[in-house]
Order: C-alpha cells, then structure tokens, then sequence
C-alpha cells in the first residue's frame, strides 16, 4: 500500500519564492531592453561629415553638419587662398548651394546659375557623399 504523503507550504516561503521570480523576470526584461538596439526615428546620425572635392588643379572641403532629423549647416572651404583667384564663381556657388540645401534639406532640384554650373556640381556631389554617409 502506498501512503498519501502531505506538503505544507509555509506562507513565508511562498512569499519569498513568488519576491526571488518577480526580481528574476525584472532583470531578465532589462538585459533584453540594454542588448537589443535602439531603432532612431531619426533621418540622419548627428555629427558633422567632410567630402574631399577637387576643382581643376586645387581642391576644398564640402561640410554638412547634420542633427536627429535636419541639415544644419553647410561650409565650403578651399585648402588655399589662391582658390578664390582662380575660381571665384565656385565660390558664389557654393553659397548659392548653401541657402538651398538648408531650405530644400536635400541637393535635389537645386538649381544654379549658368556661370557657377560646372563647380556647383562638383559641389553638389561632395553633399551628397556627406548626405550619404550620414543617412541611417
């Protein structure tokens, strides 16, 4: 014959088990939370981004600085002073390219005047390459 064998539980211990598997599941919810990777809704990783662009026999520097979700700011800077001798209108395209990058926040339909077109393409292209490497 087998005997019917009892199992007390005591209040205590079933308190403390039930406390030990809430903690247990709150950490196990924040490991996951700090592992799996933050999914931005920003359009573009913060920072600033440079594109080396050569212009006949001198060369400059496309900036764009970039926030969460904007274009900020855009800079032209040539690496010698003899650049803005020799080609003046690149620089009056690149302003140009400026105003409308920041108004449009893209180098789509920027349209230039017929005496900077050659240059401010050339700009253009170093936006892009910063627009691109800043996309997410």
């Amino acid at each position: 014959m087998s005997r019917t064998r009892f199992m007390v539980i005591r209040l205590k211990e079933l308190i403390k088990t039930a406390v030990f598997a809430v903690i247990g599941a709150a950490i196990i919810i924040a490991v996951i939370v700090m592992i799996v990777p933050k999914d931005d809704d920003g359009e573009y990783k913060s920072g600033t981004y440079t594109s080396a662009v050569s212009i006949g026999s001198q060369s400059a520097a496309v900036t764009l600085t970039f926030s969460e979700n904007e274009i900020t700011d855009m800079a032209f800077v040539p690496d010698s002073e003899s650049f803005s001798a020799l080609y003046p209108l690149a620089l009056t395209a690149a302003d140009e390219i400026r105003a409308q990058i920041i108004e449009n926040q893209s180098t789509d339909n920027i349209e230039l005047s017929f005496d900077g077109s050659a240059a401010g393409e050339i700009i253009i292209d170093g936006a892009n390459s910063c627009i691109a490497r800043a996309k997410r």
